[in-house]
């Protein structure tokens, strides 16, 4: 188990890279979110977890579109925000923990999970996979990316510490992710976009 210093150690990095603006600004999930829409929740009164959810935009918008559509059409999709560090833009429920300690945390329909399992410590991924499956019922969407993190994407940052901790193939996550979940869509290229049906209970 990760030790408490080292815990507030992973807290203070990340609180750190959220002080520069192009960090700040780049919100994976805001950018399939629409996707997740069409690809998951859609039922009137569903919820939704965004597990690694930076800013909230993400969450933002998916709780907004839903409010704009038209008569007959679902109104209200629950939104719930999770993030180690608490540097929301936006105003929905939050829970604040780190992603291989889930347990407590309450079951939800979908699970939004992006450009998050990259920065787990390795030693932990397969806790936070199983801990992801267990609070997931209907399923969800995940972005996974496979190269490290550079400062060519956030140039206001002279120095980016270890933020990508496990970087690996899309066959290797997929072997994990199989095993959890029913997948119902696998894309590649530089970074992984996985559409999950419900978890296999039985594993």
């Amino acid at each position: 188990m990760m030790q408490l210093d080292d815990l507030e150690s992973e807290k203070r990095k990340y609180w750190q890279a959220y002080q520069h603006k192009s960090y700040r600004k780049n919100s994976p999930g805001e950018r399939v979110a629409a996707y997740f829409l069409f690809s998951s929740a859609r039922e009137q009164g569903d919820t939704v977890i965004d597990l690694g959810c930076g800013t909230g935009r993400a969450g933002k918008y998916i709780a907004d579109y839903r409010k704009k559509m038209p008569a007959g059409e679902p109104k209200v999709i629950n939104v719930t925000l999770f993030d180690f560090v608490d540097v929301r833009e936006v105003d929905l429920p939050f829970i604040q923990g780190n992603m291989w300690e889930l347990d407590g945390i309450p079951v939800f329909d979908w699970i939004l999970c992006c450009d998050v399992l990259e920065h787990i410590p390795p030693q932990y991924v397969d806790r936070t996979l199983d801990g992801m499956a267990a609070i997931t019922r209907k399923g969800g969407l995940l972005t996974i990316a496979h190269f490290p993190c550079s400062t060519a994407d956030f140039p206001d940052m002279d120095v980016i510490e270890d933020l990508h901790l496990t970087i690996e193939s899309p066959h290797w996550w997929q072997a994990k992710i199989d095993k959890r979940w029913q997948v119902r869509e696998w894309r590649d290229g530089i970074q992984s976009r996985v559409v999950l049906g419900p978890p296999r209970r039985t594993q």
